[in-house]
């Protein structure tokens, strides 16, 4: 995949919304494909969506929309809307049964432990009677799932597995080194704790079922950002060693 230099955009917003935009082209769209996920002439949601740039990506034949809970400057696109909506606080009728394809990436471990399957269930009532989801996110424990590689600032930002350490450790030390910012978008991942097998019961209790699965020791979007090779991890069947090992997972999910 062709690796996003930050240094050729004059600004963040639009190295992330090209970032994104590659990811979805080059990776996740033939991912799709090649699991008979058709994409032409359909109707997607992009749940998170940032700035808009992975569901840009997505064929200009589909109606598509991205939600978000703030506003980002959201670019024109064809056949693609934006609003800003939360749907665990606001009324999500007019989505209701509505969509082929449901986008996760990188939201669901951003969301509360104690929220997480209600947050699931609600979209999975966005679905129509076929339709998938597709989920991705970097498991709690593994190297760097407290996304300390993209929040902290300082010399932490390097460190792997700080997500082992006990949440009062890591909180002195981001008074230490980060700011108040940085402390707060970590609480939120800590509450989170999005592990591999947590996800899948979820998956489970809500009377879903993992139509495809991934497991990388090296993600796609890793290639795109910092050049390194995607790479597939080995450790896919070890359930305990994937926690450790799995920088990145992805699903497609569908209804039983």
């Amino acid at each position: 995949m062709k690796r996003v230099y930050q240094k050729d955009y004059s600004d963040w917003s639009e190295y992330y919304y090209q970032y994104q935009y590659t990811l979805a082209k080059e990776h996740y769209i033939p991912y799709l494909i090649n699991n008979d996920v058709k994409l032409g002439n359909i109707s997607i949601i992009d749940i998170g969506c940032g700035n808009g740039g992975f569901i840009s990506a997505f064929p200009k034949t589909s109606n598509k929309i991205g939600i978000e809970i703030k506003e980002f400057p959201w670019k024109n696109t064809e056949n693609t809307s934006f609003e800003v909506h939360n749907i665990l606080t606001q009324d999500n009728t007019k989505f209701i049964k509505k969509y082929d394809l449901v986008i996760l990436r990188d939201v669901i471990e951003h969301i509360d432990l104690k929220y997480k399957e209600i947050f699931i269930g609600t979209v999975k009532n966005f679905l129509n009677e076929n339709g998938k989801i597709l989920v991705t996110f970097p498991p709690y424990f593994s190297p760097f799932g407290l996304h300390q590689q993209a929040l902290m600032k300082s010399f932490l930002r390097k460190i792997p597995y700080l997500s082992l350490l006990p949440l009062s450790f890591i909180r002195i030390l981001c008074r230490l080194f980060e700011d108040k910012e940085v402390l707060r978008e970590i609480d939120e991942i800590v509450n989170s704790g999005m592990t591999i097998s947590n996800f899948k019961s979820i998956i489970k209790c809500s009377d879903l079922q993992i139509y495809n699965e991934e497991y990388f020791s090296v993600r796609p979007s890793h290639e795109i950002r910092y050049g390194f090779k995607t790479k597939k991890t080995c450790f896919s069947k070890a359930s305990s060693l994937r926690e450790l090992f799995v920088l990145g997972a992805s699903y497609i999910i569908e209804k039983k």
